[in-house]
């Protein structure tokens, strides 16, 4: 930043590890919370803090660069927190690699001089395909060689109008037994939300309001498998209330969707396990590439 030629546009994408296990945080972050019983929450809180330190870091610099009033800053993320690190999500139901709405649910905030309607709350539908047409149209590039998944939201962002976006196909994956609590179908339409062969999952609360969630498991059993169930996420985002006996026609129409949608799908390009490279990972210390160190 220091070194930027103010005169021209800078564009910063920094994709923070925090907060992320492996818990790991400075002690003089942790030490902070010293008041937190939990242990995992208490390096947890010591995590975030540092990336607040980090982000201000930033921030300080393109003050002092004179770049800050003309900057536009947004902080976001990818998926919710897993209990067992310390990542909570409560009231929300379920947790990271899951499609309840704790897990991808994301928030996040837009800071700059040309928000026009501010400050305040935005629940409109946001995915994260958005960002790219969004971005792009705030550079001045709006034009595209090919249809795209997201939407320009910066009208809805900068001015409070109406999301473009009335659908967000969370996830289509019923085959993927390599980690089963991502398995499953979801479908966001309007208010409505569809899931569809979904693990049964709770609310896990944080050490400090009480009895803790925390041993989450990845461990598949179909016996708590949701074959399907439909929410009204505005009227119940915490996922308690299953309509699908009540509006059958909403089910029904968003099943067609989910029908739609699979007809247009791809093959996965995931490749298969390979031991040798957790085998590399435990000798080096760190996850590199493998091919060729082990007899291949």
């Amino acid at each position: 930043i220091s070194d930027h030629n103010a005169s021209s546009p800078l564009f910063l994408y920094l994709p923070f590890q925090n907060v992320h296990s492996p818990n790991e945080a400075p002690e003089s972050f942790v030490k902070q919370y010293e008041f937190i019983e939990d242990k995992t929450r208490r390096i947890y809180a010591g995590m975030v803090t540092a990336v607040d330190e980090a982000i201000g870091n930033v921030t300080d610099a393109m003050k002092k660069k004179g770049i800050w009033d003309d900057t536009l800053m947004v902080f976001t993320t990818d998926n919710g927190g897993r209990p067992i690190y310390g990542g909570y999500n409560w009231p929300l139901r379920g947790m990271k690699l899951t499609l309840w709405e704790g897990g991808v649910r994301g928030v996040g905030f837009v800071h700059g001089s040309m928000i026009e309607k501010k400050p305040r709350k935005c629940n409109e539908l946001l995915h994260v395909t958005d960002w790219f047409p969004t971005l792009s149209a705030i550079a001045g590039f709006d034009e595209f060689d090919q249809n795209i998944d997201g939407f320009n939201m910066w009208d809805t962002i900068s001015k409070g109008a109406a999301s473009p976006r009335t659908e967000i196909l969370h996830n289509i994956d019923v085959n993927d037994s390599s980690v089963p609590l991502c398995q499953g179908i979801a479908l966001r339409s309007g208010n409505m939300k569809l899931i569809m062969q979904v693990m049964d999952l709770p609310w896990f609360k944080p050490p400090e309001l009480g009895k803790s969630g925390r041993a989450d498991s990845d461990k598949s059993n179909e016996e708590f498998v949701i074959k399907e169930a439909l929410f009204n996420i505005t009227a119940d985002p915490e996922e308690r209330n299953d309509l699908s006996a009540k509006l059958p026609d909403v089910l029904a129409r968003m099943k067609a969707r989910v029908d739609f949608y699979k007809k247009g799908m791809v093959p996965k390009r995931n490749q298969p396990e390979d031991p040798d490279a957790e085998i590399t990972a435990k000798r080096n210390g760190a996850w590199t590439p493998w091919r060729g160190s082990i007899g291949h």
